[in-house]
């Protein structure tokens, strides 16, 4: 079996901290923030009839699935598990559109997970990987 790259292994590292991040507080503090928000705007724009605003801060609470899906693919490219080598690519994606739900730190880690994936070192263990899981 093939030595983990280095770059794999800070994508993993970086995805395992950012869904234990989003998992414990992440969600909560892009929640009630999108909440005061939108009841603040809804509030002055209908003098405080209608604050429907605040639920407003109800997306944001899928930053836990995304923090969950962090963690597995963290814990899946450490342990090297055989056929889940791309996984880190594609959680990276939903990290980045977890931009919408307010997950700035998922986007964050995506972006940069992104960039570490496409290096040589990288895309030589996936397509090892790759010929192992057959």
């Amino acid at each position: 079996m093939n030595a983990i790259p280095s770059q794999l292994q800070t994508a993993a590292i970086l995805q395992l901290v950012s869904g234990i991040l989003n998992v414990i507080a992440l969600w909560y503090v892009a929640s009630m923030g999108l909440a005061v928000l939108g009841g603040a705007v809804t509030g002055c724009v209908t003098l405080g009839a209608c604050p429907i605003g605040v639920a407003c801060g109800i997306p944001p609470m899928a930053l836990i699935l995304v923090g969950v899906l962090e963690i597995v693919a963290g814990i899946l490219t450490i342990a090297r598990v055989s056929g889940t080598h791309r996984i880190p690519t594609y959680v990276a994606y939903l990290e980045l559109a977890s931009l919408l739900l307010g997950g700035l730190v998922s986007a964050i880690v995506g972006g940069v997970v992104l960039i570490l994936m496409r290096s040589e070192e990288v895309r030589a263990y996936d397509e090892a990987m790759a010929a192992e899981a057959r």
